[in-house]
């Protein structure tokens, strides 16, 4: 997998910190203006949050010490961020940003995976959306619905056995 560059990470004011210069340099990978750029970031997120920190340690230039400080940061910074992709015109990086909103925001994130499985640019990648929204483990009567619906309903086979 290719690497993100981590060459624009720095202040003027103070050297970066590990955790800083790994935040910042996912930041701006998440909003860059090349969708693979995007798709990169997130995917060092996924990697990040399922506790595979060789990305992280390799954007530091050394070992991370305080993998939750790591975690909180990246939370913070990249929340409104993450909203924002929900609307990406890049399916791709669609698909990768349900998961990072389920780390993210947790059952906070349940509203916005049951809307996103209603909007039509999204057929291809129910999946994706029914996968995080599991993850979740909610049990908001509007997802459990929405997901019975979509398991008796949906034309796709695979959308339909995700729902189950």
């Amino acid at each position: 997998m290719e690497r993100i560059d981590a060459g624009f990470a720095s202040t003027p004011n103070r050297p970066l910190t590990g955790i800083d210069k790994v935040t910042s340099t996912l930041v701006q990978g998440l909003k860059n203006k090349d969708p693979e750029k995007r798709r990169l970031a997130l995917i060092s997120l996924t990697n990040i949050f399922r506790g595979y920190y060789d990305e992280a340690e390799k954007i530091a230039g050394s070992p991370i010490q305080n993998k939750e400080k790591l975690l909180e940061s990246l939370k913070n910074q990249i929340k409104p961020i993450l909203t924002k992709l929900i609307n990406d015109e890049n399916e791709e990086v669609r698909s990768h940003v349900y998961e990072q909103l389920v780390h993210v925001l947790g059952e906070e994130s349940v509203p916005d995976l049951v809307k996103a499985l209603d909007d039509p640019k999204n057929k291809n990648i129910k999946y994706y959306i029914i996968s995080a929204l599991e993850r979740t483990g909610t049990k908001n009567v509007a997802a459990i619905r929405k997901l019975t619906n979509l398991a008796k309903n949906d034309p796709e086979p695979t959308v339909r056995r995700a729902a189950i």
